[in-house]
């Protein structure tokens, strides 16, 4: 394929056109523009997003390649509905399920972790609670060593020093990994068999998964050869390896929009309940596996909230006005600043009406 045709915009499906959905039209050139400059910069492998208003999609397009190692007419091009690793996004979905066992009445957000995980019944460990993790107030650094030593995850967090008694906010992958383990244990079943059975079934995200499979691993979107070794070597299921819950999953924009829509919906989701409505507002006034936005410092409402993950995926969700986006900004830059909250203040000036005004 050739690189012009890389740099054409491909549409996916909508449900509606912008001037329905009360959007600007015009904004979306710009937000079109935006991310073309960033792609034809070098800054970014390729970019595509997904935006939706009143439950309605109306934006959906991708631009680039699909792969940072292909160059010229052997290239393939960043299509739509194609999939990338999500890392850090994995986290809303975990906390969802942490918020279905509690449903269960079998979890309580103020009880220790060392009450399900026995092993982290020692000095220093044993008052950490999985409000705490959630959180990220726990005291847990943010990567301990056990991404280098996935056979004894557990012990390699356990064998470090960390903030004891901390209430700071200390972003942690290791915590969002115990979180994966108490699933397992309390659940009896794997925490990536929990999670597609209560949330990737429930919501009909037929292209996520934990481990690719083989036949869908050319709709990939990769930036580097290790990012294909990784996924490769997949998360496994085995007892003795990570859960994957703190980065673990795959998916396409249309998949994470459901998630989106769950949440703006507070547990509903194409009429039907999958978690309670409370477990929804609970996790967004506490901040459980996702951010609030800081007020009066960006386009989005107040009540917005959200999760990007490394490499880079967004999933920005606005109450307010309704309103979900979804975009991949994949890049071998570590950090695009232009790609995440520039380009939500790009996205969100197309909104109009709506609210009364």
């Amino acid at each position: 394929m050739s690189v012009t045709a890389k740099m054409k915009w491909r549409k996916g499906v909508v449900q509606a056109e912008a001037a329905e959905v009360d959007y600007d039209v015009q904004v979306l050139e710009h937000v079109d523009t935006h991310f073309e400059k960033l792609v034809k910069s070098g800054k970014l492998l390729c970019a595509g997003y997904l935006l939706s208003r009143y439950g309605k999609i109306f934006a959906h397009r991708s631009l680039g390649a699909l792969r940072g190692w292909e160059e010229g007419d052997t290239a393939n091009a960043l299509q739509p509905d194609s999939i990338r690793p999500i890392t850090s996004i994995t986290k809303p979905l975990t906390a969802l399920a942490v918020m279905k066992l509690v449903e269960m009445g079998l979890l309580s957000l103020e009880h220790r972790v060392s009450k399900y995980i026995k092993e982290l019944d020692i000095e220093g460990y044993r008052a950490i609670t999985l409000y705490q993790l959630l959180t990220h107030t726990s005291g847990l650094d943010a990567d301990k060593n056990y991404f280098a030593n996935p056979e004894r995850w557990m012990r390699a967090i356990l064998d470090q020093p960390f903030a004891h008694g901390s209430v700071a906010f200390n972003y942690s992958n290791a915590g969002f990994a115990l979180l994966g383990e108490v699933i397992t244990r309390v659940s009896g079943v794997h925490y990536q068999e929990f999670v597609k059975q209560y949330l990737l079934d429930a919501l009909d995200m037929k292209d996520t998964y934990f481990q690719v499979p083989a036949a869908e691993r050319d709709r990939v979107c990769l930036v580097t050869r290790e990012e294909q070794d990784k996924m490769l070597a997949a998360v496994s299921q085995a007892p003795d390896m990570p859960p994957g819950s703190e980065g673990g999953l795959y998916s396409t924009l249309p998949d994470l929009w459901k998630v989106g829509q769950l949440l703006l919906q507070k547990g509903r989701y194409d009429g039907r309940r999958v978690i309670g409505k409370k477990s929804v507002e609970l996790m967004v006034r506490e901040k459980l596996g996702i951010f609030s936005v800081e007020g009066g410092k960006s386009l989005l409402s107040p009540q917005s909230f959200f999760h990007h993950g490394g490499g880079w995926t967004v999933l920005k969700i606005d109450p307010a006005e309704e309103f979900v986006a979804v975009y991949f900004v994949p890049t071998s830059h570590g950090y695009v600043d232009e790609s995440l909250f520039p380009a939500a203040n790009v996205i969100w000036s197309g909104i109009t009406g709506g609210n009364g005004t």
